[in-house]
């Protein structure tokens, strides 16, 4: 099941999952799939509360700081434990992530405002993770953009479920601009996205008619995608997400933490020195936020530390 992650969501509809899973795989694994298909919707109950509570055992630090240098702060966050019916069947996730405003903090205000509304009613009609995160950022950009307001917002948000046909943990991570995602297992650190910069995505912006002047889009921008910044939208700015999918096994003795965080830590903080400065404190989001703002970040500092275990 390498290559399926929404196999969960066709629960209750076996004709449409039987069709899934006979474009994917050999029948030998169709066959398993059905029979673990039929113990899941037998005990289901039973499971989602599981999930529920394995979801609300996860260990959340949160912490935004307007920074030393800025009058405001542009940085809105989102988290959010989901429950949510799919042809009958609840499913639990959660939602967490960063819209790291720019030009103003009306753009990242409304992300943070409307994307769990406008996701699950995506989720609900079209069962699948991934086009659900890229159709939810397509249709706000839209109608923020319709206010006709000037702001703009980076945005990396993230769906973290548990897989029951896998028995795993699954991360969906969509991402646009420069708010990163990593994680950390084993004191080993492991990077999940890729910054949107202009120097590193260059066909993308010229391939949507814009320019790259000393390093920005049109000289004016830092990163090269974004929600919202009207002015660029026709100048080679876009709002495209890259998705990532992880797969997640912690345990007692293996927890794994994810850490999302805005540019203002990525801008003076190496992954790498991540793992130290969470070993041992309380507040590891605020340790980390802190951290950056004494090694001189100027912007904003937003972070989410989620620890599974």
């Amino acid at each position: 099941m390498k290559d399926f992650i929404n196999l969960p969501f066709y629960l209750n509809n076996e004709l449409l999952f039987k069709k899934i899973i006979k474009k994917k795989y050999s029948p030998e694994i169709q066959n398993k799939l059905i029979q673990k298909y039929h113990k899941i919707l037998k005990n289901y109950n039973k499971l989602n509360k599981y999930t529920k509570e394995r979801l609300l055992q996860t260990q959340i630090s949160i912490d935004s700081n307007i920074g030393h240098f800025r009058t405001h702060n542009e940085d809105f966050h989102i988290a959010e434990l989901l429950n949510i019916t799919i042809h009958g069947i609840p499913h639990n996730l959660l939602l967490f992530g960063i819209a790291d405003g720019h030009g103003g903090n009306q753009c990242s205000k409304y992300i943070s405002s409307n994307f769990s509304i406008v996701f699950q009613k995506k989720l609900r009609k079209i069962r699948n993770i991934e086009l659900s995160l890229t159709q939810t950022i397509e249709e706000i950009n839209k109608s923020f953009s319709a206010i006709n307001e000037p702001s703009g917002s980076c945005l990396n948000i993230n769906v973290l479920y548990i897989d029951l046909f896998r028995e795993k943990y699954v991360l969906t991570t969509a991402n646009v601009g420069d708010s990163r995602t990593i994680f950390i297992e084993n004191n080993e650190v492991f990077s999940i996205t890729k910054d949107h910069k202009p120097n590193t995505d260059q066909e993308h912006i010229i391939k949507n008619g814009g320019k790259i002047i000393n390093n920005r889009l049109q000289g004016r921008l830092a990163v090269s995608r974004s929600l919202g910044d009207l002015y660029l939208q026709h100048s080679g700015l876009t709002a495209t997400p890259d998705i990532y999918t992880t797969i997640l096994s912690p345990s007692s003795k293996n927890p794994i933490s994810i850490i999302t965080s805005c540019d203002g830590i990525w801008d003076v903080i190496f992954p790498k020195e991540i793992p130290d400065l969470i070993k041992s404190s309380n507040f590891p989001a605020k340790s980390i936020n802190q951290y950056a703002l004494i090694k001189g970040s100027t912007d904003n500092v937003t972070t989410i530390l989620i620890k599974l275990v």
